[in-house]
């Protein structure tokens, strides 16, 4: 349940990071990663819903008796389905193409800590889960470090606008 709110609150933060962005020398890197990372997300949120609200009634029906359920999650997020594999992949690769775009942006900024985009792209890797390994304990640990990138470029992004308008 908490992929949901998270993909609403990485949505939220790229788009403030770009506008903060925009008009400096990183704008056009800043661009492409906002429109990919809005991409990824989109593409990705029907496998966070199939975890959020399938998985529930799912785990409910297996507890009954009825072995057959856990193979709907199965079936339907493995890569064997196709188009499971088509919109994961793309959705896994616009978000990590997009942090990797928006790491850089922040690399060359001259207002923002170098290391935060560095961590809000192994964040993404780790959340995205591109190469489908099913570890909720990778997703835990990305969704930490997301976390922990997001408060920083808040918090710096906070400082220099203080600092810029004064």
């Amino acid at each position: 349940m908490l992929g949901i709110p998270a993909g609403v609150l990485l949505l939220l933060g790229v788009l403030t990071l770009y506008l903060f962005l925009s008009g400096t020398a990183v704008d056009r890197p800043a661009f492409v990663g906002l429109v990919l990372t809005i991409a990824g997300t989109v593409l990705f949120l029907p496998f966070i819903g199939i975890y959020a609200f399938v998985g529930p009634v799912s785990g409910r029906h297996y507890l009954k008796g009825d072995s057959n359920a856990v193979a709907i999650i199965t079936e339907s997020t493995s890569t064997m389905n196709a188009s499971a594999l088509l919109f994961g992949g793309a959705g896994a690769l616009g978000l990590v193409t997009g942090a990797i775009a928006i790491a850089i942006a922040i690399w060359r900024s001259q207002n923002l800590p170098k290391w935060s985009g560095i961590l809000l792209a192994i964040a993404v890797l780790l959340s995205a889960d591109p190469f489908f390994t099913y570890q909720p304990i990778i997703w835990l640990t990305g969704g930490i470090l997301l976390l922990i990138s997001g408060v920083w470029l808040s918090t710096s992004i906070r400082k220099a606008s203080v600092r810029l308008s004064t």
